[in-house]
C-alpha cells in the first residue's frame, strides 16, 4: 500500500525537459507553422496478451502531478546556450507552457489501458514521451516482489559488456530510450556511466534533454513519424504529404537538423520523394523498420543515382538495435566504409535488466479531424484507420 501511495503522489516526471529533443524541435516547427492545428493521439501496448488497465489510476495521478511543471531558469539558459536551433520566440513560448491534464483521458477498459490525447498540436505534442515513461515505470515498480536494486545490478553487468563493445569497435552510439525506460533513476545512471566510460566520439548523445543538461553531453533528435503523418491532413493531395513535410522542416531548421525519417510511408516512397534538392540539403536518412542491410544498400544506390558521394552523408539506424556481436557490430562493419553511421539505441540501454520490457507507443491518430496513419517497411505493421491505410498505400506504392 505504501508503494501504491508513493506511485500516485510522488512525481515520476520532475522536469519539463525530461523528454526527447525531437518533441521540442517538432513543437517549434508546429509553433511557427501550424499553431492552430488540432490533433489526437492514442496509446497502444504491442506486447501480445499484456493488459495494463490496472495502471490507469497511477497514470492518471502522475499526469495530474505534471500540471505545475515549467521551464526553470537554468533549463532555459541551457536551451539558449546549447540548443542553437531553438529560436528565442519559441523558448519564450516554452517558458509559459504548462501541461493541461484535461487534454488526456485515461481509463481501465475491462483490463486494457486506454489513453487518449486531444487538443491543439502545439499544446499536446509534449505528452507522448513522459506518459510512456510513466506507464513503463509504474508497471515495473508495481510488479510482485520487484527488487529495484537487484534489477539495477543486473543492468550494470549487462551495460558493462555493451561498453566493452562500444569501446573496442568505436561504435557511434546515441541513447534514445526515455519512452520505454525501466525507471528514471536507471536511465540517469546508465547515461552517466556511458558518458564517463566511453569516448565522446563513441557515446555521442542522449535524446533526453534533461539528462543532456545534467551530464553535460549533447542532446540529439530531429523529427518523429507524427511530423510526416500529420501532413496527410495538411495538404490537398496526400501523395504530396511527405515531400511537403520534408520541405517545411528544411525551411524551419535549414542546416541544423538534417536527419530525415524514412519509413513513415515506406522507404521506396521516401526515396521517390527524396529528390536531388532534399538529398543534397539533408544530412541523411534514419532507418526505423525493415531490413537494415537492404536499407543501407538502397541508400548507397540512391545517393549514387543523385550523383552524391554517400561517404559525406550520415545514416542513422534506430530499429530495435541491440549492442552485441550479432546485431550492431556486423551492421557497423558492413557499412562503415560506405557512409557515416549513427546508431540510435533505445530499449536495449534503458530497459535491458531482468524483466522483459514493454513495447508501448503513443501515435497520432487524427489531425484536423481527419485520420492519419503510419505505414512501415514491415508488411502488416501499419497503424491507423484501415480505409486511410488503403488510400495512403495507393498514394505511396512499394516498388
Amino acid at each position: 500500500m505504501k508503494l501504491l501511495t508513493k506511485m500516485m503522489t510522488v512525481p515520476i516526471i520532475k522536469s519539463i525537459l525530461d523528454n526527447d529533443l525531437y518533441k521540442f524541435t517538432m513543437m517549434q516547427a508546429v509553433f511557427h507553422q501550424y499553431r492552430d492545428v488540432e490533433v489526437e493521439y492514442d496509446f497502444k501496448c504491442r506486447n501480445k496478451g499484456q493488459r495494463l488497465g490496472h495502471l490507469a489510476e497511477i497514470v492518471r495521478c502522475q499526469i495530474d502531478l505534471m500540471v505545475d511543471l515549467q521551464l526553470q531558469v537554468l533549463e532555459k539558459a541551457f536551451l539558449q546556450s546549447k540548443i542553437r536551433f531553438l529560436t528565442p520566440d519559441f523558448i519564450e513560448f516554452l517558458s509559459d507552457f504548462r501541461f493541461d491534464p484535461l487534454t488526456v483521458t485515461v481509463i481501465n477498459d475491462d483490463g486494457e489501458l486506454r489513453i487518449h490525447i486531444k487538443g491543439k498540436w502545439v499544446n499536446t505534442i509534449l505528452w507522448e514521451v513522459p506518459i510512456l515513461a510513466i506507464v513503463s515505470e509504474a508497471y515495473f515498480c508495481t510488479l510482485p516482489n520487484v527488487n529495484l536494486e537487484h534489477s539495477y545490478q543486473i543492468g550494470r553487468e549487462k551495460l558493462a559488456k555493451k561498453i566493452e563493445l562500444i569501446n573496442f569497435y568505436h561504435l557511434p552510439i546515441n541513447e534514445m530510450g526515455t519512452r520505454r525506460r525501466f525507471t528514471r533513476e536507471w536511465q540517469d545512471e546508465m547515461v552517466s556511466t556511458l558518458a564517463r566510460e566511453c569516448s565522446f566520439n563513441d557515446f555521442r548523445a542522449t535524446s533526453n534533454v534533461f539528462l543532456a543538461m545534467k551530464h553535460n553531453i549533447k542532446a540529439m533528435g530531429t523529427m518523429a513519424h507524427e511530423w510526416i503523418m500529420a501532413h496527410l491532413s495538411l495538404v490537398s493531395d496526400i501523395s504530396q504529404a511527405q515531400k511537403r513535410a520534408l520541405h517545411v522542416w528544411q525551411q524551419e531548421f535549414i542546416d541544423d537538423l538534417g536527419i530525415a525519417l524514412s519509413d513513415t510511408f515506406g522507404t521506396d516512397a521516401f526515396y521517390r520523394d527524396f529528390d536531388t534538392v532534399l538529398s543534397r540539403s539533408y544530412s541523411g536518412p534514419r532507418h526505423d523498420s525493415g531490413d537494415p542491410y537492404a536499407f543501407g544498400y538502397k541508400t548507397i544506390d540512391h545517393y549514387k543515382e543523385m550523383d552524391i558521394d554517400p561517404t559525406v552523408k550520415v545514416v542513422t539506424f534506430s530499429d530495435g538495435l541491440k549492442i552485441n556481436e550479432k546485431i550492431i557490430v556486423p551492421l557497423f562493419l558492413t557499412f562503415v566504409r560506405y557512409f557515416r553511421i549513427n546508431f540510435g539505441v533505445g530499449t536495449d540501454l534503458s530497459n535491458d535488466l531482468d524483466y522483459h520490457p514493454l513495447n508501448i507507443v503513443i501515435k497520432m491518430s487524427s489531425c484536423q479531424g481527419k485520420p492519419v496513419v503510419k505505414l512501415s517497411d514491415v508488411e502488416g505493421k501499419e497503424m491507423g484507420d484501415p480505409e486511410m491505410i488503403k488510400r495512403v498505400k495507393a498514394a505511396y506504392p512499394r516498388n
